[in-house]
């Protein structure tokens, strides 16, 4: 968080599991950074993020992480 986010201005940390992400028809495609070797980006598969409903099924399977 430190890298790449300021907490004070509303920065958070949320995780999802790949298989629900793929079970909503979605991709999760390795997209390593110099930064994060561990990146990763959420693409169309049979479902596509154009779709209001996909987002909004996505953006429930996302938990925030506790505040330090």
């Amino acid at each position: 968080m430190a890298r790449l986010g300021d907490p004070a201005k509303g920065s958070r940390i949320a995780t999802a599991s790949v298989a629900a992400i793929r079970a909503l028809g979605l991709e999760v495609v390795p997209d390593p950074k110099d930064y994060d070797p561990g990146h990763a980006e959420i693409r169309d598969g049979t479902a596509s993020l154009s779709s209001h409903a996909v987002r909004k099924e996505l953006a429930k399977l996302f938990q925030f992480l506790p505040s330090a």
